[in-house]
């Protein structure tokens, strides 16, 4: 907002938090202290109309009148010279109930039981100052850190803008019949109108709250107004166990009582808080109670759809006690059209996959032959002329030495007569292919005369 000041008294007004059709919210820092703060401006033009002022005024009365860790700290208040009104409040950074729904779907029986007892702790401060919140729902209460808590989480109630004050601030505003507050979780009476409550349609916005965390959807839905109305009024509840639900019994009957559709036949929000303290502490020696494959069952057996009222809040509600000072993205959910983009896309990627395990493969190929290796042979030493004028056919290597080394040397015997050699005017045989020897053998030696007697082989001159 272009308007705004750079200070109100101590604080100096920081950057835009968020901002809605009815104003906007800032974050601010105590100059001497150097305490954060939000500050949550009306338009002036809004500021005219009492109704809208006093509505919105009406919240740091409720709160300045119960001190509670679980409420928004209310630090100042008041009107700017052009009638710009403005609310100086506890900064606080997390994440509303309506946000972990969306991301979770559902809780454990100990995380919501947890969360159940810190707001039925702080509502049964707030209906001891005959306070009546009457806009209990998910997306009002916000969940912060805080190592003191149990848990280490702290449950905090926002919006008290419509809350029913018992000095009369509030109830004056509203008009006989005039319906206030959110359907999915307003009691039977408060659909019938909100002039008339009391502390009783609170309880009923708890259990109905619970019921959600549990089970992972409201205990009423419809399509309409009118019809989700009829529901609460006359339609009998769906018990927690069918919807798959698995939590102690104590739990299942504190969460139907406080759904009764008679007010008189719901317990008070004290006794409320003292029951779900003792299931706290039953849930927390007994695990088997919230075990996670029994709650992934759960969840299976009864899928959470996607509901409008409990997505991501992108606008600034003015109603609220933060806006949107809590500073988050949203939370982008799997919707089915996303789910069916990345099914597409998975098949996509698996056909090549299945074609490569499913294509016929051809065998390798068999190594090569090893190669031949050729048959040795001895060589032959060329015998002497023959004497009379004919050529004669050489000596085979194997033949013992010629009578004339034999005589040049008569100390040596004469080896034994070589076989005759072949007849050369037979007819030649067809090659044939010398048959390798064995891989690893080498061919034996030639037969011969010894090698150690250097006498035997033939003195050719």
């Amino acid at each position: 907002m272009a308007g705004e000041p750079s200070h109100i008294g101590p604080y100096q007004i920081g950057k835009l938090l968020g901002q809605g059709g009815m104003g906007a919210v800032y974050e601010a820092v105590h100059e001497t202290i150097g305490r954060r703060a939000a500050v949550k401006f009306l338009n002036a033009p809004l500021a005219r109309h009492a109704a809208t002022l006093n509505r919105f005024f009406n919240e740091a009365r409720a709160v300045s009148l119960v001190e509670h860790p679980g409420l928004v700290q209310i630090y100042d208040s008041g009107q700017l010279p052009d009638g710009t009104a403005y609310i100086i409040m506890e900064l606080i950074r997390g994440e509303t109930v309506a946000d972990r729904l969306k991301r979770e779907g559902r809780l454990s029986p100990a995380q919501a039981v947890r969360l159940a007892w810190q707001l039925a702790e702080a509502l049964a401060s707030v209906h001891e100052q005959d306070i009546v919140h009457r806009d209990i729902k998910p997306a009002n209460l916000m969940i912060v850190p805080d190592p003191a808590a149990t848990g280490r989480e702290r449950l905090k109630v926002l919006d008290f803008g419509i809350a029913k004050l018992a000095s009369g601030i509030g109830a004056g505003e509203t008009r006989p019949g005039q319906v206030m507050g959110s359907p999915l979780y307003m009691a039977p009476e408060q659909c019938r109108g909100a002039a008339g409550v009391d502390s009783k349609a609170d309880c009923y916005a708890v259990g109905a709250v619970l019921y959600h965390l549990l089970a992972g959807q409201p205990p009423f839905d419809g399509e309409t107004f009118a019809a989700l109305v009829f529901k609460h009024l006359h339609e009998p509840l769906t018990p927690l166990s069918d919807r798959g639900v698995a939590g102690p019994p104590a739990l299942l009957d504190c969460v139907h009582a406080l759904l009764a559709k008679d007010p008189k036949s719901r317990p008070t929000m004290r006794d409320t808080a003292n029951r779900l303290e003792s299931l706290l502490g039953q849930l927390a020696t007994t695990p088997s109670a919230l075990s996670e494959p029994r709650l992934q069952q759960a969840t299976e057996r009864n899928p959470v759809a996607p509901r409008p009222e409990d997505a991501t809040r992108l606008h600034i509600d003015l109603s609220s006690t933060l806006g949107q000072s809590v500073g988050q993205a949203p939370i982008r959910p799997w919707t089915p059209s996303r789910r069916l983009v990345g099914a597409g896309a998975l098949a996509v990627l698996s056909v090549p996959l299945l074609l490569f395990l499913l294509w016929p493969r051809t065998p390798p190929p068999s190594p090569p032959a090893a190669p031949s290796r050729p048959l040795l042979t001895a060589p032959r030493e060329p015998g002497p002329a023959a004497t009379g004028g004919s050529a004669a056919s050489p000596a085979p290597a194997d033949r013992g030495p010629s009578p004339a080394a034999t005589a040049r040397d008569n100390s040596v015997p004469a080896p034994a007569a070589s076989p005759p050699p072949a007849r050369t005017d037979a007819k030649p045989k067809a090659a044939s292919k010398p048959r390798p020897a064995p891989i690893g053998k080498r061919a034996p030696p030639p037969k011969g005369p010894s090698l150690g007697n250097k006498n035997a082989f033939p003195i050719i001159k």
